[in-house]
């Protein structure tokens, strides 16, 4: 009885084995910047080293998958390097008619792709039918390595020396819907997303969002997409106070080498002495103006064109401008201009190389303008 079950065992973890998927690769980015006016361009270098795993159970839409790095960070302005090891993913994937889970460790973005959007410990439920698609979710950002996601918190501060910082305390929570054929061809979707801070001072933000996109009938290849976010948080003992995250593109594909246009505007409520509307604050920390200070998305007002153009097939070239103002009391006013120019080419399948240049001239503030060239290259085995 005993040979009969180790037989079968041995069958089965052979299974396993001959289905478990893995790789890896081999990355470089190399970045020359300005970190303080005129001081000359400094070297950012990060060296890191990926791996991951996959191992399907039944069939390939149920599955585990894992995936980790080691990273060494060379910052030239501060003279120091550091080393830091991240568990990327760690996901189980689980499909039962209509729904689709996800438990563990994974990425997830909000329908704004600015206030949530980063990895996080939890689960997400979905509910797809051809009419309607639904999803709950709830994150723990504790356990997340503050050297790879950075949140927007009044007291938390890591410690770059570590190789494994843990990320200040979340409990994130949110519920999504989207309508594909709301109108015609146009999809609608919601969602409120909750983030609450679990350590020191109680800092509480609820997220009410609603999108509409969809094509442009007067025009082939036209394409619009309508952001609205407003924001209720309370910090400590203060009152409740409302802010306003808004977007908008139109974005046009004229059929010829995958070239796109678009017009793009941002918006976000700044700070107000005596008024209950408040500097807009995202969960994840993102930069929103590519100068010195790298302001996050709070107090900003963008606008731009961008285009991108796959002159050979795997050569894709792109470029943006952006006219930035600042939002504070409500002033509206001009602070300057960025662009940003980028190469990305697929030399093999497993080869890949970028280069990039962005540029941001201050309108009053010489000592806020910035340069930044950035070169990459990854191998994948």
């Amino acid at each position: 009885m005993k040979k009969s079950i180790l037989t079968v065992s041995a069958f089965f973890v052979a299974i396993s084995l001959s289905a478990f998927d893995f790789g890896g690769s081999l990355g470089n980015i190399s970045k020359f910047e300005d970190t303080f006016s005129n001081d000359g361009l400094k070297l950012n270098q990060k060296n890191y080293a990926s791996v991951w795993g996959q191992v399907p159970f039944q069939d390939t839409k149920n599955y585990f998958f894992v995936q980790g790095r080691f990273q060494h960070e060379y910052d030239a302005d501060k003279k120091d390097s550091i080393n830091a090891l991240n568990l990327d993913t760690a996901q189980f994937v689980f499909y039962k008619q209509n729904f689709l889970f996800n438990v563990g460790r994974f990425y997830y973005s909000d329908i704004s792709s600015i206030i949530y959007n980063q990895s996080g410990d939890g689960a997400e439920v979905q509910f797809q039918l051809p009419g309607i698609k639904a999803s709950a979710y709830g994150f723990y950002t504790g356990l997340l390595n503050s050297q790879f996601v950075t949140l927007n918190d009044f007291d938390y501060i890591a410690d770059e020396d570590k190789l494994y910082d843990l990320c200040a305390k979340y409990l994130i929570a949110g519920l999504k819907v989207e309508l594909p054929s709301f109108l015609g061809e146009q999809t609608l979707s919601a969602e409120i997303l909750n983030a609450c801070r679990l350590e020191g001072k109680n800092y509480n933000r609820l997220f009410a969002e609603g999108k509409l996109e969809g094509p442009i009938s007067v025009l082939n290849g036209l394409f619009y997409d309508l952001t609205a976010a407003v924001e209720f948080s309370k910090y400590d003992d203060q009152k409740f106070k409302i802010a306003n995250l808004s977007k908008a593109r139109i974005y046009f594909y004229p059929g010829v080498k995958d070239t796109q246009l678009s017009f793009n505007v941002v918006y976000t409520t700044g700070e107000e002495k005596d008024s209950s509307i408040n500097a807009f604050s995202a969960i994840t920390s993102s930069t929103a103006v590519n100068s010195i200070e790298e302001p996050e998305f709070s107090g900003i007002f963008k606008t731009g064109l961008s285009a991108s153009i796959k002159p050979v097939k795997n050569l894709l070239v792109a470029a943006n401008a952006d006219a930035v103002f600042n939002t504070n009391k409500n002033k509206n006013k001009y602070s300057g201009f960025q662009y940003k120019a980028l190469a990305n080419w697929q030399i093999l399948s497993d080869l890949f190389a970028g280069a990039e240049l962005s540029q941001f001239f201050d309108k009053d503030n010489s000592d806020n303008n910035k340069t930044s060239i950035s070169l990459k290259a990854i191998l994948t085995f």
